[in-house]
């Protein structure tokens, strides 16, 4: 980025996305550029590592019971938070985990949600309910669970 000095001071900020969270360390130097009776000069290496943000992922499911051949009637809500309040991009996806059953939540604006087929679970419970966010290559991965979980009962 480009400083416009005033009395001999400035500063500047990379844009949000400018430098990758690679978790490897940027080197960052000053140069000043010669300018009327001034020599030009350049800053000792100063080093700067960015790493992903952090996430919080939330999973719910709109009833805690059903009965067996209805589970299509919960509907799985997932939200994904970042610890700086980025907005993740639309499209990502979380994985939403119920007993041995899986669901895939694609999101928008971070949020999302899914549903499981009839008779996906044999009666009982109650399953866990769990959402797994992978990360990306600015974002770290997480997980939620929602308790109580989900019961399946018998007609």
């Amino acid at each position: 980025c480009t400083i416009n000095l005033s009395g001999g001071t400035g500063h500047c900020s990379p844009g949000a996305t400018t430098l990758s969270a690679s978790g490897t360390a940027y080197a960052i130097t000053a140069v000043y550029n010669p300018s009327g009776n001034f020599a030009g000069s350049k800053s000792s290496s100063q080093s700067l590592t960015v790493n992903k943000d952090s996430t919080t992922t939330k999973v719910t499911e709109s009833r805690t019971s059903v009965v067996s051949g209805n589970e299509s009637a919960v509907v799985f809500t997932v939200t994904v938070s970042t610890g700086n309040g980025e907005t993740l991009s639309n499209g990502e996806t979380v994985t939403v985990h119920v007993g041995s059953v899986t669901c895939t939540v694609t999101l928008h604006a971070g949020r999302g949600t899914c549903t499981i087929g009839n008779s996906a679970l044999p009666v009982g419970g109650p399953y866990a309910v769990t959402a797994s966010y992978s990360g990306d290559g600015d974002l770290a991965s997480s997980s939620g669970t929602s308790s109580p979980g989900l019961t399946v009962t018998s007609h």
